[in-house]
């Protein structure tokens, strides 16, 4: 825990190449955390090394089915490439798993209306309306 711990230090302080690095130690460790190839995928990723983040967001999914964050991510990347129907698919995996989440639909819903679907996506839209107007009541409650 602590190279990720680490790696997490370094990646909000700018300095990827440290955070990779310790993130690979954590990997060293403990092959199997999920936590850690996501993190590892989103660096990647920020770095525009698109085949090793998708590497590592699917290398999460395998060691962890219900890694929700994975499928959000390969959902964002497949989407960014025009690879909608791929997309659509990882974005409603991620919801099968936290169907409560407000970006997820959102990101659905945009994939979505750009297949044409629009009356899946006007739906979709809807529920991360409802969802953001849970989470804006809840903390307006508090």
């Amino acid at each position: 825990m602590t190279h990720y711990n680490l790696g997490r230090a370094l990646a909000k302080r700018g300095d990827t190449e440290g955070a990779v690095a310790q993130y690979r130690k954590a990997l060293e460790i403990d092959p199997g955390d999920a936590d850690v190839h996501n993190n590892l995928g989103l660096l990647f990723l920020s770095r525009s090394n698109i085949d090793s983040a998708i590497e590592q967001f699917r290398e999460a999914i395998r060691v962890s089915p219900n890694y929700a964050k994975a499928y959000f991510n390969l959902g964002k990347i497949y989407s960014q490439q025009d690879r909608l129907d791929e997309a659509v698919e990882n974005f409603k995996k991620a919801l099968q798993i936290q169907p409560g989440v407000a970006e997820i639909h959102e990101n659905l819903a945009r994939a979505l209306a750009r297949q044409g679907k629009r009356t899946e996506a006007l739906q979709e839209y809807q529920e991360a309306l409802r969802l953001l107007q849970l989470r804006s009541e809840a903390g307006a409650a508090h």
